[in-house]
């Protein structure tokens, strides 16, 4: 069951970002940023649900200039709106899964500097029981100065400072039942036509 309130919210994605981080046997793409995540909100109510990571950025995520490379930045998103799924799951409905991508859309907005932390804020913008839409954005996290506050849904001390990278990621959910019906569901609607190609 999806959760019902913010704190079993984010209990669920430490949780969830926990087993991730420690999948036995997987030593793939991503698992090094993964590690080096921490998620510091999540929510289910009011609004839309919402999930914030932190991460250091460290010199295994930059290019030869001492920023944080493109296409780490493209999986940093997919890796943290594909954990914000866990918020919508229950029996049945995205069940077991982040779902496969069917668009990542980066926009690269500013450099991110090796040796600087970010805050990824997630945004599950609409979903069904096959697809999703999500949001997110990348800010830096500024070192707190005397007489400012914290950052919003940050745990270290810190501003947020100007959008670094924008991205909107759609899903398509693999749920083994979902996939079941479609695929029967297909191969009536298809029986008897030929292929053009």
């Amino acid at each position: 069951m999806a959760p019902s309130t913010n704190s079993e919210a984010l209990t669920r994605a430490r949780a969830v970002l926990h087993a991730f981080q420690r999948l036995p046997n997987y030593v793939g793409w991503g698992l090094d940023i993964a590690k080096l995540l921490s998620v510091s909100s999540a929510t289910v109510s009011p609004g839309p649900p919402t999930m914030t990571f932190t991460l250091p950025i460290t010199h295994s995520l930059c290019q030869s200039l001492g920023q944080l490379h493109g296409g780490a930045t493209a999986t940093i998103f997919d890796i943290c709106m594909s954990i914000a799924l866990c918020l919508i799951q229950g029996p049945g409905f995205w069940e077991n899964n982040w779902g496969v991508s069917r668009t990542l859309n980066v926009t690269y907005l500013g450099a991110v500097k090796q040796g600087c932390t970010v805050q990824v804020e997630c945004e599950i913008v609409g979903y069904g029981r096959r697809m999703a839409h999500l949001r997110a954005v990348m800010r830096a996290v500024e070192e707190e100065k005397e007489g400012q506050g914290k950052a919003e849904g940050h745990e270290g001390g810190g501003k947020l400072g100007k959008i670094l990278a924008a991205c909107e990621h759609g899903k398509v959910a693999m749920d083994p039942k979902s996939v079941e019906v479609s695929d029967k569901v297909y191969r009536e609607k298809t029986k008897g036509m030929k292929s053009k190609l």
